[in-house]
């Protein structure tokens, strides 16, 4: 592989370049493995010299046209400090927020930018059967790295809407769900119509005042021993959970 190559896929790891050419890194034997059994747009796939034999022993990729590349170019590519071999390229869909389907239950991010938060909400939500995640205007890049990791695989179930302002979930046609310190216990709330839209805001600010301003649901999480807060990702497992039993 020239240098050209490796300089344009090591860049995938910076958003800017990510918009630019619509495309993503994915990370190791799972997420690659994961990325053919889903049927994701997978452009490239390449393996390190020295992971060859882990490629050769591995059936999923038997009929699949993988490159070998230096082990130094895939550490140059990759956004590991000890890269695991394999490097797969993904195309990133395009979407439009008003083909979201209007049956379906759905997050939304309100300017959550930790990006491995983000990853594990995305594996969270597929776990309960959300594959819809629409993301404001400042939360982090569901295609950054860390929040690829962190998705486990559940990125290629799951479709993003990114950059829609709070004025989307006032015509969104679904039940606006607020997870709130202030709200009602989630054990105490029943028979929750469908389709709903569950707002998630960051751990530093809450909620945007501009969503709260929307005719909405806030829910809470009982607390019953110390803390201050939870982590935005947990907290989202747990209402999601609650959510699927009412």
């Amino acid at each position: 592989m020239n240098e050209k190559k490796v300089k344009k896929l090591s860049s995938l790891r910076i958003k800017k370049y990510r918009d630019k050419h619509r495309q993503f890194l994915i990370e190791g034997f799972r997420l690659t493995r994961e990325a053919l059994s889903a049927g994701t747009d997978l452009t490239a796939l390449y393996c390190s010299e020295s992971a060859r034999d882990d490629l050769e022993k591995a059936s999923a990729f038997r009929h699949v046209p993988v490159e070998i590349i230096q082990d130094k170019q895939l550490q140059k590519i990759s956004d590991t400090v000890t890269p695991s071999g394999i490097i797969g390229v993904c195309a990133i869909p395009a979407t439009d927020i008003e083909s979201i389907p209007k049956n379906d239950n759905c997050i939304f991010l309100d300017s959550l930018n930790d990006p491995g938060n983000l990853g594990t909400i995305v594996r969270t939500a597929a776990w309960f059967g959300i594959h819809q995640i629409v993301l404001s205007e400042n939360s982090a890049d569901p295609y950054n790295p860390k929040a690829v990791r962190g998705g486990m695989g559940a990125h290629f179930y799951t479709t993003f809407y990114p950059n829609i302002s709070a004025e989307w979930l006032q015509s969104c046609g679904k039940k606006i769900l607020v997870a709130d310190t202030g709200g009602d216990p989630i054990d105490a709330i029943e028979n929750i119509p469908e389709p709903w839209i569950l707002v998630m805001g960051s751990e530093a600010s809450g909620v945007s005042e501009n969503i709260l301003s929307i005719d909405h649901q806030k829910m809470s999480i009982p607390k019953f021993g110390k803390g201050e807060s939870l982590n935005v990702a947990v907290a989202a497992g747990i209402i999601l959970s609650s959510l699927a039993k009412s």
